[in-house]
C-alpha cells in the first residue's frame, strides 16, 4: 500500500482487510453464494485481520483497520458472538447495506438493532449504501438518502462514515458466461458462473438503476439532495 500510495498516511481513512464476507460457523465465505468451496478457516482469518492489520498500523497509525460484513451477516443472531469477536482485533465494524422499493424504511431499524446488538465502544462505518431507484419514482432514493443522512447525526458519532454506491448507473454489455472446469473458489465470478457479466439478472438491474447520475451522466433527483446534505454534513462536522 505504501508503494502504491505513498502519501496514504494523510489519505487513507479506513482499510478493509476483506469484503462482503459472509461469517459462518467454521468458515469465512465471499458473497454471493453460501455454496462456494471453503476458503479458510474462522481462526486462520482471524491470524490474517491481526498480522496485515498490525503492519498497517505500524505503517499508518492513523488509518483505521475494520473487516467489511454485509447487512445479513451482522442482522443474524446466529453469527453475532464471532462477529463481536472481531472487536478485539479491529477498530471499526463497516457494513454493506442495499434498499429497493420492496424494503423501504429498513434502514432505521436495522442500524438500531445494529447499534444496540454490537459494543458502543465498536464505530459502524457503511463502506457502501445503496438504493435502487425506480424510474417511476425517484423520489424513493432521495427520501433513502435523507434518512441515511439524518441516521448518521443522531448515531452520536457511533456512525461516523458513510459510503454511498453508486455515482453512475452502470452500463452492462451482454457477455457470455461458462462454468470452468477448475473454478478458483475465492473467485465468485469463476466459482459461480451467474455472478459474471450479466448472467445474474436481479444483480444488473440492481447496478444499472443505483447510481446518483444516469449513465449519460444526467442527475437523478437524488443527485441535487445529495449534494445539499453532504455539504450540510460537512459544515455540521467542522464548523463554519
Amino acid at each position: 500500500m505504501a508503494r502504491q500510495v505513498p502519501d496514504a498516511r494523510d489519505r487513507i481513512k479506513y482499510l478493509s482487510l476483506g469484503n462482503e464476507l459472509l461469517v459462518l460457523t467454521s468458515r469465512v465465505i465471499p458473497l454471493p453464494e453460501e455454496t462456494l468451496s471453503e476458503v479458510l478457516s474462522w481462526e486462520a482469518f482471524v491470524r490474517y485481520v491481526d498480522e496485515v492489520g498490525s503492519h498497517a498500523r505500524a505503517r499508518f497509525p492513523d488509518t483505521k483497520i475494520t473487516v467489511t460484513l454485509t447487512w445479513h451477516a451482522v442482522s443474524s443472531p446466529e453469527l453475532e458472538e464471532l462477529i463481536i469477536e472481531l472487536r478485539d482485533h479491529t477498530d471499526v465494524l463497516a457494513i454493506n447495506y442495499y434498499e429497493d422499493r420492496e424494503s423501504v424504511g429498513r434502514l432505521t431499524t436495522t442500524v438500531e438493532d445494529i447499534l444496540g446488538r454490537y459494543p458502543a465502544d465498536w464505530p459502524v462505518v457503511f463502506q457502501e449504501l445503496g438504493f435502487l431507484a425506480p424510474p417511476d419514482d425517484e423520489q424513493l432514493q432521495v427520501a433513502f438518502l435523507e434518512r441515511a443522512f439524518r441516521m448518521a447525526r443522531e448515531s452520536n458519532s457511533r456512525v461516523p462514515y458513510l459510503g454511498f454506491f453508486s455515482l453512475h448507473d452502470w452500463h452492462f454489455e451482454p457477455e457470455p458466461c461458462e462454468p470452468l472446469d477448475t473454478p478458483d473458489p475465492c473467485d465468485p465470478c469463476e466459482a459461480d458462473c451467474r455472478w459474471c457479466g450479466t448472467a445474474n439478472e436481479g444483480l444488473t438491474v440492481y447496478l444499472s438503476k443505483a447510481g446518483l447520475l444516469r449513465v449519460d451522466d444526467t442527475p437523478k433527483h437524488a443527485w441535487d439532495s445529495f449534494k445539499a446534505l453532504a455539504l450540510e454534513s460537512r459544515n455540521a462536522t467542522q464548523g463554519p
